[in-house]
């Protein structure tokens, strides 16, 4: 059984339901919280997957896992239909996916900035601009990390394109072109 397309189809229905109801941004911010829950406690995973749990607590911590408080009617009947189709395991992929969909048909941009310190606004506008001069509807998100491992400069990610403009690539260049 293909998990990855069941997640997909759940989540493609789910945004569908969420758009025509007006919630999709309430839904995808419920979502985030939901992926954030699954990364700081890995252990739900098992809970939900566990046939020895309750029904009834499992609907309970799922609900529990969205930002909102109380959750929105979208995301409350997903998770109700996740349960009844004995589906509650597949809420960690459901909510990657709703995720995935919804930043495509909204244009949002997922820019991982790594630098060796705390990035400025200036840094930041400057990406912006270059994003949206690819397309002008483009709407960016960041994921900021600091590493000091790169010495100085920046390593920039969209997608599956990578710009290292690090001072720690350089020297690495340096040393490989002296060899």
């Amino acid at each position: 059984m293909n998990t990855g397309l069941i997640a997909y189809r759940y989540a493609k229905a789910l945004l569908l339901y969420a758009v025509g109801e007006r919630m999709e941004d309430t839904v995808y911010k419920e979502m985030l919280s939901v992926l954030n829950s699954f990364r700081q406690l890995p252990q739900i995973r098992q809970v939900l997957g566990n046939p020895v749990t309750k029904t009834s607590d499992k609907l309970k911590l799922m609900l529990q896992m969205c930002a909102s408080t109380p959750p929105s009617t979208a995301y409350e009947r997903f998770v109700e239909m996740l349960i009844d189709n004995n589906r509650e395991e597949l809420l960690l992929q459901c909510s990657r996916q709703y995720i995935e969909q919804y930043r495509e048909k909204k244009h949002i941009y997922v820019v991982r900035l790594t630098t060796a310190t705390e990035s400025d606004q200036m840094t930041v506008d400057r990406l912006t601009s270059l994003l949206k001069t690819f397309d002008s509807s483009a709407t960016v998100e960041y994921e900021k990390t600091i590493d000091p491992d790169i010495i100085g400069g920046f390593v920039v990610q969209v997608g599956y394109n990578r710009v290292d403009g690090s001072v720690k690539s350089q020297l690495s260049e340096i040393a490989r072109n002296l060899r």
